[in-house]
């Protein structure tokens, strides 16, 4: 598991043609989740997304889906629950 504090810092340094899962939340410094989403659409990544936010309303939270997200999760989220959701995320990939 590799971490990163912002969008443009996951873009630059990760293997987007390895598959995996990502989290990734809406709201973030500089790039937003959905921007970052976008960037891997236009890259084809591979990596399945799980998104998460605190504060997303219901057209984002829409949007992410649309652009390919497999779940949204609402902050805070329950272990199980996102145990869960990265099992599938991984399983999909």
């Amino acid at each position: 598991m590799t971490t990163f504090d912002r969008g443009k810092k996951f873009l630059a340094a990760a293997d987007l043609n390895l598959g995996g899962a990502l989290l990734l939340d809406i709201n973030m410094p500089g790039m937003s989740g959905l921007e970052v989403m976008g960037r891997l659409a236009e890259l084809k990544s591979n990596l399945s997304v799980i998104v998460v936010s605190g504060r997303a309303d219901e057209s984002e939270k829409a949007y992410a889906i649309k652009m390919g997200a497999l779940t949204v999760l609402d902050k805070p989220v329950q272990l199980e629950v996102l145990v869960s959701a990265v099992r599938e995320a991984l399983r999909t990939a």
